[in-house]
């Protein structure tokens, strides 16, 4: 953790200054995916530092909002019911950088994070409902696509008519883990 803190910091800075206002290169998109891994790191505080270094990376270069729905696609893919914890640690990730996505990243943030509703598991709906809630309030940088946003109502129709939501007053159903985030 010593040594992965400033790490990610320079990487940061490094990243931003690299890429200017030119389209990424493949050495600079592998760097940003290293970055991106240590989102999701077991340490709090190297997890706080990659979010934000991310977070800095995607505000300074939009361009590079492909790859990091990518990696937010193919942990959500691979989520299973017992990853909870990882799943609220990229929910958080998530809730920080949607604004810097174009409308493309974002919709295939978004048509992943319906994968959540699939493993009807309390918490991480109630989780995907709130990140939900708050990018649809907060928007991106670009207006999300009319089939996007027709999407996200068909799947909160189809979660609320199925009976597929949890109750969300039962204490078991409040994420309580996602607060320490």
């Amino acid at each position: 953790g010593v040594v992965l803190k400033p790490a990610l910091a320079c990487t940061a800075h490094l990243l931003v200054a690299q890429l200017g206002g030119a389209p990424p290169s493949t050495e600079v998109t592998q760097l940003f995916a290293w970055l991106l891994e240590f989102t999701l790191h077991a340490n709090p505080k190297v997890r706080a530092r990659a979010q934000t270094a991310s977070a800095t990376v995607l505000e300074s270069h939009r361009s590079l909002s492909p790859a990091a729905a990518r990696f937010v696609q193919q942990r959500l893919g691979s989520l299973q019911a017992r990853d909870v914890q990882s799943a609220l640690f990229l929910l958080n990730f998530v809730k920080q950088v949607f604004a810097a996505f174009n409308a493309q990243a974002a919709s295939t943030v978004l048509s992943s994070l319906f994968r959540l509703f699939d493993l009807r598991h309390a918490i991480l709906t109630r989780s995907a409902l709130d990140l939900l809630t708050a990018v649809t309030a907060e928007g991106t940088s670009d207006p999300l696509p009319a089939a996007t946003l027709t999407a996200i109502v068909d799947q909160l129709l189809q979660l609320a008519g199925n009976g597929d939501a949890p109750d969300l007053s039962s204490p078991d159903a409040k994420p309580s883990a996602a607060g320490s985030l």
